[in-house]
């Protein structure tokens, strides 16, 4: 992720600066969630959501080669729309 630029309140600001603190907490972070796993040959399946997933997506693909990653077409709504499908199913009105 490079170039990036973010609008608020009508000016651009250059994010580019923040890339390398945000990559050394996502390093550390995989890090610590590798350390978790007991046997890293039971995952099957990644699949990465949210509006961060091009942060975490190079990150990932080093450490866990070989190993297919599915990541979220709408990765901003995700979590948005996980939530509304677990409300919707509790909806007495669902069809």
């Amino acid at each position: 992720m490079k170039n990036k630029t973010f609008n608020y309140a009508g000016t651009e600001h250059d994010i580019n600066q923040y890339l390398p603190v945000a990559n050394s907490v996502v390093e550390l972070a995989i890090q610590e969630m590798l350390n978790q796993i007991t046997d890293i040959d039971n995952i099957e399946n990644i699949i990465l959501i949210g509006g961060a997933s091009a942060i975490y997506l190079p990150f990932l693909k080093k450490h866990l080669k070989g190993r297919p990653i599915n990541v979220s077409k709408g990765k901003a709504f995700s979590n948005v729309l996980g939530f509304y499908a677990i409300g919707d199913s509790f909806s007495p009105n669902r069809n």
